[in-house]
Protein backbone atom coordinates (compact mmCIF):
# COMPACT_ATOMS: atom_id res chain seq x y z
CA UNK A 1 0.00 0.00 0.00
CA UNK A 2 1.24 3.56 -0.89
CA UNK A 3 -0.14 6.57 0.39
CA UNK A 4 -0.08 9.56 -1.15
CA UNK A 5 2.86 12.04 0.47
CA UNK A 6 1.77 15.58 0.86
CA UNK A 7 4.12 18.08 1.91
CA UNK A 8 2.89 22.06 2.42
CA UNK A 9 5.38 24.58 2.48
CA UNK A 10 5.79 26.43 5.91
CA UNK A 11 4.18 29.80 5.34
CA UNK A 12 4.01 30.07 1.27
CA UNK A 13 3.38 33.82 1.69
CA UNK A 14 6.72 34.27 2.65
CA UNK A 15 8.74 34.15 -0.41
CA UNK A 16 12.58 34.39 -0.56
CA UNK A 17 13.73 37.94 -0.71
CA UNK A 18 10.46 39.55 -0.50
CA UNK A 19 9.96 42.59 1.85
CA UNK A 20 7.03 41.34 4.44
CA UNK A 21 5.11 43.49 7.78
CA UNK A 22 3.90 40.94 9.41
CA UNK A 23 2.39 40.68 13.72
CA UNK A 24 3.68 39.28 16.31
CA UNK A 25 5.35 38.65 19.81
CA UNK A 26 8.92 38.78 20.72
CA UNK A 27 9.23 35.60 22.41
CA UNK A 28 13.42 36.27 23.24
CA UNK A 29 16.18 38.17 22.79
CA UNK A 30 19.57 36.38 22.54
CA UNK A 31 22.50 38.89 22.59
CA UNK A 32 25.33 36.11 21.90
CA UNK A 33 23.44 34.95 19.05
CA UNK A 34 22.19 38.41 17.70
CA UNK A 35 18.87 36.82 17.06
CA UNK A 36 15.00 37.01 18.56
CA UNK A 37 12.23 35.09 18.48
CA UNK A 38 8.94 36.20 16.88
CA UNK A 39 5.45 34.44 17.89
CA UNK A 40 4.02 33.91 14.06
CA UNK A 41 1.01 32.33 13.38
CA UNK A 42 1.84 29.80 16.35
CA UNK A 43 5.45 29.25 15.10
CA UNK A 44 8.63 31.04 16.30
CA UNK A 45 10.78 32.72 13.69
CA UNK A 46 13.96 33.56 13.63
CA UNK A 47 14.98 37.58 13.57
CA UNK A 48 18.73 38.74 12.92
CA UNK A 49 19.04 42.63 12.07
CA UNK A 50 19.54 43.33 8.45
CA UNK A 51 22.87 45.55 9.39
CA UNK A 52 25.39 43.49 10.74
CA UNK A 53 26.60 46.41 12.48
CA UNK A 54 22.86 47.32 14.66
CA UNK A 55 22.70 45.34 17.62
CA UNK A 56 19.27 42.93 18.51
CA UNK A 57 19.58 44.93 21.95
CA UNK A 58 18.17 47.67 20.36
CA UNK A 59 14.98 46.36 20.05
CA UNK A 60 14.50 45.20 24.18
CA UNK A 61 12.03 47.49 24.93
CA UNK A 62 9.26 45.87 22.53
CA UNK A 63 9.68 42.66 24.50
CA UNK A 64 6.94 43.49 26.91
CA UNK A 65 4.73 44.09 24.39
CA UNK A 66 2.27 41.43 23.33
CA UNK A 67 1.84 42.67 19.75
CA UNK A 68 4.32 44.39 17.19
CA UNK A 69 4.79 45.09 13.55
CA UNK A 70 7.80 43.70 12.19
CA UNK A 71 9.13 44.80 8.84
CA UNK A 72 11.81 42.87 7.24
CA UNK A 73 13.33 40.79 4.44
CA UNK A 74 12.42 37.25 3.86
CA UNK A 75 15.55 34.63 3.92
CA UNK A 76 15.04 30.87 3.50
CA UNK A 77 16.78 28.33 1.71
CA UNK A 78 13.41 26.42 0.69
CA UNK A 79 10.11 26.74 0.81
CA UNK A 80 9.46 23.78 3.35
CA UNK A 81 11.98 25.24 5.80
CA UNK A 82 10.89 27.87 8.18
CA UNK A 83 11.73 31.20 6.92
CA UNK A 84 14.36 33.31 9.10
CA UNK A 85 13.65 37.30 9.28
CA UNK A 86 16.20 40.10 8.34
CA UNK A 87 15.07 43.02 10.75
CA UNK A 88 14.28 46.42 8.93
CA UNK A 89 11.72 47.84 11.86
CA UNK A 90 10.13 46.82 14.48
CA UNK A 91 6.99 49.28 15.95
CA UNK A 92 4.89 49.15 19.19
CA UNK A 93 1.37 49.12 17.91
CA UNK A 94 -1.70 50.01 19.51
CA UNK A 95 -5.21 48.43 19.17
CA UNK A 96 -6.37 50.94 16.84
CA UNK A 97 -3.59 50.38 14.70
CA UNK A 98 -4.38 46.77 14.94
CA UNK A 99 -7.52 46.51 13.75
CA UNK A 100 -6.87 49.04 10.77
CA UNK A 101 -3.87 46.74 9.64
CA UNK A 102 -6.26 43.32 9.28
CA UNK A 103 -8.91 45.67 7.32
CA UNK A 104 -6.05 46.49 4.84
CA UNK A 105 -4.88 42.86 4.42
CA UNK A 106 -8.64 41.92 3.83
CA UNK A 107 -8.84 44.19 0.87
Amino acid sequence: FYEDLVIESTFPELSEGEEVIIIGEITRINKGYDDLGFQYKDRTLKCTPLNSNTSITQYHEYIKEKQVLLTGIVNRESIFDLPEIRIISIQKIEPNQLMSFEEDKKE
